[in-house]
């Protein structure tokens, strides 16, 4: 007889299933012979329309640009997504919650207003925007792959969903995460495992979303990032992801495993493939006054771009390059580093080594928060029944060996600890300032020592010191995807001293021939609620590297 989970799997992935009509699917054929990149089916398999290919592959600004001129309509547009999110689910597994018929009737109620007004309902209008699965999303189940969430419709909608359905949004998936989104790899035992579309991980807990996006499968995705869930999957799809300060975005109405766990403070972002679909998203919703009032935690900032300020003066950007301390990174990552700053001082900028200081602090203090709140985690898996991811089963077995359960004391001496490691470590960063020059601009480091991990590699080793500081700093971060993996080049180190057994996992799991091809990003940290500094430091250096690529 079946368990309890397991009926509840088959019934989410027969919904699923149900919901994707079959003429949007690729023909077997094509399913056999994958290209190692497998986001170029949308090109290749002659499945779509020319100008469905024009659509998927159109930045978020465009597309609402020509639906206002009438050149696409929000139909056209949704009905493109729709079908290459399908593909993207039959060769990724990225979707939970699959809603195009109602997405398509959306569609037509904004074809019908703009016909009838003569101008859009909001900056949104006929855009599809994907969702990740924790955001309430009325009516559609908001499960984060757990089997004792998955069968229950949600009564409510999210402040940020509800502000961008009123902006002219058009919501159609909701995307496949980590069991209860405590993961950086997307597995899970209702949904199954994603993957990203060179066959890797796509990371998480955003994982389904990095898949889906990179696999043209929605033209901007929303994440959340506790310790690294917008920017891994970012980076290990190809993409270009920020994660805001904390209280710059609304995360109420986001369902999650371990609520009220403040001390490290969750948030939400976009994911996209262009810095400009980005920068689209960002400054609509932080100058978005709705917002503020359905969420008072929300910090009340219109957006102001900064790009005026570097047409006249250089940056300044410390670097991380091959370790934190903790663990080295692969070697294509360090290259890409190297691109970045040889980029940055062709042109005349300042490159700094920056010193990684607190960096092991802060990433045991992100995990001492987590392992302590195994108790929330414990009593949803116990009611659940259902088997344990091996992260999940960490957690809980160390809660259940007596780690976990917050006293007064503890939250308070945790409390700070963070707040002692931010003083200094902004301290530092207010020290690079001379009387001739400002203080610097932004870090740039890895974003994780792998390039991107096999799947189960992180069964044996988890890292996410480069991006959990960065949650513990509350700072806002963005990644850049750089260059891509060359085997001629990228040759296995042959001299290698680990740090520990960690760093020995992760590099044996280096292979160039495997990873040949795959993307290669970086990461850049900036100072707590300074998102449109740090985002025009990521244009500026964005420009440069790919004006580096068009003179070599």
């Amino acid at each position: 007889m079946a368990a309890e989970w397991e009926i509840i799997r088959d019934e989410c992935q027969k919904r699923r299933r149900d919901a994707i009509p079959t003429d949007f699917l690729l023909h077997e054929n094509h399913v056999k012979n994958l290209p190692k990149n497998r986001s170029t089916v949308v090109e290749t398999t002659g499945h779509f329309t020319d100008t469905e290919i024009e659509i998927v592959n159109a930045p978020a600004r465009k597309i609402v640009a020509n639906i206002k001129e009438g050149t696409w309509t929000a139909v056209g547009v949704t009905r493109a997504f729709c079908k290459s999110a399908a593909v993207a689910q039959q060769l990724t597994n990225c979707l939970t919650e699959v809603f195009f018929d109602d997405a398509l009737r959306r569609a037509q109620f904004l074809d019908d207003y703009q016909r009838e007004h003569k101008r859009l309902i909001g900056p949104f209008h006929g855009l599809p925007i994907s969702l990740k699965d924790s955001f309430f999303l009325a009516p559609y189940p908001t499960s984060i792959a757990v089997a004792k969430l998955a069968r229950e419709p949600t009564m409510t909608t999210a402040p940020l969903c509800q502000v961008l359905h009123d902006l002219g949004a058009i919501f159609y998936v909701k995307t496949n995460v980590p069991m209860t989104m405590m993961a950086c790899e997307t597995v899970n035992n209702i949904w199954g495992e994603a993957v990203n579309p060179w066959g890797f991980t796509p990371g998480g807990s955003s994982g389904g979303e990095g898949a889906l996006v990179s696999m043209k499968g929605s033209p901007l995705g929303i994440g959340t990032d506790l310790g690294g869930s917008i920017r891994i999957p970012s980076g290990w799809c190809g993409l270009y992801g920020f994660k805001p300060t904390a209280h710059r975005m609304s995360t109420r109405g986001h369902q999650s495993a371990l609520a009220g766990m403040d001390l490290v403070p969750t948030t939400c972002g976009p994911l996209a493939r262009s810095l400009d679909t980005l920068e689209f998203w960002l400054e609509a919703i932080t100058s978005e006054p709705r917002l503020w009032g359905l969420d008072n935690t929300v910090v009340p900032m219109p957006w102001h771009p900064q790009d005026e300020q570097y047409n006249t003066r250089k940056l300044r950007i410390g670097v991380i390059r091959e370790t934190d301390g903790v663990v080295t990174v692969h070697p294509p990552v360090d290259r890409a580093l190297g691109l970045v700053v040889a980029a940055l001082k062709a042109d005349g900028h300042e490159v700094f080594d920056w010193e990684p200081t607190g960096h092991k602090d802060m990433g045991d203090l992100f995990f001492q928060n987590v392992f302590h709140h195994g108790d929330s985690l414990h009593k949803l898996l116990t009611e659940s029944g259902e088997p344990l991811i091996p992260s999940l089963a960490m957690i809980v077995a160390a809660h259940e060996a007596g780690v976990g359960g917050f006293t007064s004391e503890m939250q308070r001496n945790l409390t700070i600890l963070r707040d002692r490691l931010r003083d200094e470590y902004f301290d530092r960063w207010a020290a690079t300032a001379t009387e001739s020059k400002p203080e610097m601009d932004a870090i740039l480091s890895p974003m994780s020592p792998w390039v991107m991990p096999p799947l189960k590699a992180l069964d044996r080793a988890l890292n996410v010191t480069f991006t959990n500081y960065v949650n513990v700093l509350d700072a806002p971060a963005c990644i850049l995807p750089i260059t891509f993996v060359d085997k001629k080049v990228d040759k296995k180190r042959t001299s290698f001293t680990p740090l520990n057994e960690q760093d020995t996992i992760i590099q044996s799991d280096y292979d160039p021939e495997l990873y040949d091809g795959v993307p290669v990003s970086v990461q850049l940290m900036g100072k707590r609620y300074q998102e449109e500094r740090l985002l025009a430091v990521a244009k500026k250096i964005d420009q440069l590297v790919k004006a580096q690529k068009e003179d070599s």
